[in-house]
């Protein structure tokens, strides 16, 4: 039903699948879909519960002693909760997933939360964080040959000096 755009219709088989697999006991195959159901929800515009599957799904990959997956939701988390509006949670979320990603030397995923933690710092005014993320960020999107990332963080930088007011340095 994914591939077709029939996210309601792929929400209730998945929510089948996360009741079954419960009773069953696999708890890696719940792991994913528990992701799934998050993504769908996402897709639905249905933020709470898109965030309440990022939160049942890192409490399962702790369980599960999956540092990769526990950062991989709390990642998901903190966009999450960005959109929401909800900043400090974001904040949170995302430092949380950077030093799990750093833990077990995931350095695409620490890039992820360095542009997490830019977005959400800036919003929150608070722009010399924003800013050293996101001159990290340009750094470690260079040395990764992440020529997409590092233009979204020169962008990142960009938008902190325009909300400084110094519109030269932004361009």
């Amino acid at each position: 039903y994914r591939s077709l755009g029939k996210w309601q219709e792929a929400e209730a088989e998945a929510l089948k699948a996360k009741e079954l697999l419960q009773k069953s006991g696999d708890r890696e195959i719940l792991l994913a879909t528990i992701g799934e159901l998050g993504q769908i929800a996402k897709r639905l515009s249905q933020i709470d519960d898109a965030i309440r599957y990022t939160q049942e799904g890192y409490s399962l990959a702790l369980d599960l002693g999956s540092i990769r997956e526990q950062a991989a939701f709390k990642a998901d988390e903190a966009q999450l909760s960005l959109a929401a509006g909800d900043l400090d949670k974001a904040e949170k979320a995302a430092r949380l997933s950077g030093e799990l990603s750093r833990s077990i030397r995931d350095q695409r995923s620490d890039l992820k939360t360095h542009g997490l933690l830019t977005q959400c710092l800036t919003k929150k005014g608070d722009l010399a964080g924003a800013e050293a993320y996101a001159r990290t960020g340009v750094e470690q999107a260079r040395a990764l040959g992440e020529r997409f990332e590092e233009a979204s963080f020169l962008v990142d930088l960009a938008n902190v000096a325009s909300s400084r007011k110094d519109h030269a340095a932004a361009l």
